[in-house]
């Protein structure tokens, strides 16, 4: 109905009934509400409400414009239009003269190693994606690794040795070397390290190709002392275009350097549709599994983490807590188990291949981090019906609210513990439908990819 969308653009909430396509331009008491079973009464109370609660009805007519803004807005709908008309344009072009065909895009992807991190999954994704449209890509990474990651072509890697990476003349030549044997229209670097080789080897090699960098952090939290400021300022200034993950990143990145805000966008990450067939690792007639996803490292706050499982475990000794994923803090996080005496009911996975099997039939997924840019993981859990618990930071209360999970302010254990706790005791069938819905609407890399091809486009 296009009736909500124009009364979004004045700022003014919606109360519709939940038939047709309504749930695609209303977000559920966050911009308007929906009414369910055409139940008069709540229909009745809901307008009494919003008539008598002026703040409510602030926040849901803001919430409902800057919706329709950033996902609703005419001009990106035509970016979309224009990417199918390229494509088809594209697959017909044998027919065209030369100087009107489309151009087919050559991509460099630049990851930081082949890892099962969810940068390098998702820039692996999205490549498959772009290639399925038509264009080129390879995909190189600066340093070493033995991860498959899902790209469907080789990846290559330049092998460098990360205590050099200020230093590395070789290394920034390498990537001058690639540049000019495949000469792609985009680089893409997608972290830090993969930003200061490419800025490195352009400015100093001399190569035109521009760069696209992908935000996927939140700046403020690793910038810390003025020299870094400085040098991160001067990475930045030369780079073309910068991708943000979630408006927290790029408000935080904005905020810390006002001259990105001419260009910086948010494409969001996104998950793969389910294409294999996935395996249950867990004993659910003997435990309650709880997965987290996770570096091991000071962010995620595994500390938090092991203090909140070990009071769910009290009320609940069949609970099992999967932690999956690698990092300088193993020793570190084992030592704590053992000091609480979990070593029975905690288990270190360390890196593997495929963590959706886990994400898919455990009972949670939980995220206690310090920080996050916008978590894959979460998107992952949402799109296999995992209900949510996580410390509502960074970006996340973008994409995880009461509707479609259990947010917590960051810090309060007690209210993390009680949502597991609820959880277990209630499956939220309610919350894990709308979550689903969510992800199939806004998240997945089919429908992202379009978004990335037109913005590589603007900037050559």
């Amino acid at each position: 109905p296009g009736v909500i969308l124009e009364a979004a653009v004045q700022k003014k909430p919606s109360i519709a009934t939940n038939v047709g396509g309504v749930l695609e331009v209303i977000r559920k008491n966050e911009t308007g509400i929906i009414i369910d079973d055409f139940d008069k009464e709540e229909f009745r109370l809901s307008i009494l409400k919003l008539v008598e609660d002026e703040k409510l009805r602030n926040r849901l007519g803001k919430n409902a414009y800057n919706l329709v803004r950033e996902e609703f807005d005419s001009g990106k709908n035509a970016v979309q239009f224009e990417g199918l008309y390229n494509q088809l344009i594209w697959e017909n072009s044998g027919k065209l003269p030369a100087d009107q065909k489309p151009k087919r895009l050559r991509i460099l992807q630049i990851i930081q190693k082949q890892q099962y991190r969810g940068a390098e999954i998702f820039s692996c994704q999205l490549s498959n994606h772009v290639v399925q449209k038509g264009h080129e890509v390879k995909v190189f990474s600066i340093y070493g690794g033995q991860a498959e990651l899902p790209f469907e072509g080789e990846i290559n890697s330049f092998n460098r040795d990360k205590t050099s990476r200020y230093l590395d003349m070789e290394g920034w030549k390498s990537i001058a070397e690639v540049v000019k044997d495949f000469n792609p229209h985009i680089v893409q670097a997608n972290a830090s390290d993969t930003l200061k080789y490419t800025v490195f080897s352009k400015t100093i090699f001399g190569w035109k190709t521009p760069i696209v960098y992908r935000n996927a952090s939140v700046s403020s939290y690793y910038i810390k002392d003025v020299a870094s400021k400085m040098w991160n300022r001067e990475l930045m200034k030369r780079v073309d275009k910068i991708i943000s993950v979630s408006h927290w990143s790029k408000k935080d990145l904005n905020m810390f350097f006002p001259f990105t805000r001419n260009k910086s966008e948010v494409i969001t990450i996104g998950v793969e549709e389910d294409t294999k067939e996935l395996h249950d690792h867990f004993d659910h007639s003997e435990s309650r599994n709880i997965v987290h996803v996770g570096s091991l490292t000071k962010e995620k706050n595994h500390k938090d983490l092991l203090l909140i499982f070990k009071e769910v475990v009290n009320s609940f000794p069949e609970a099992r807590l999967h932690i999956i994923g690698e990092g300088p803090l193993r020793k570190e996080i084992l030592f704590q188990i053992n000091k609480l005496l979990l070593t029975d009911k905690v288990k270190l996975h360390g890196e593997i291949k495929d963590p959706v099997n886990f994400i898919k039939f455990s009972d949670i997924l939980v995220l206690p981090s310090m920080i996050e840019g916008l978590p894959a993981v979460i998107l992952e859990a949402m799109f296999y019906k995992t209900p949510v618990v996580a410390y509502s930071v960074g970006g996340i209360s973008e994409i995880l609210n009461e509707n479609t999970g259990f947010p917590v302010t960051y810090g309060d254990k007690e209210k993390f513990i009680n949502s597991i706790k609820d959880i277990f005791e209630n499956h939220p069938i309610k919350k894990i439908t709308l979550a689903k819905d969510q992800v199939n609407n806004h998240f997945l890399n089919k429908n992202l990819v379009d978004k990335f091809i037109k913005s590589y486009y603007d900037v050559i």
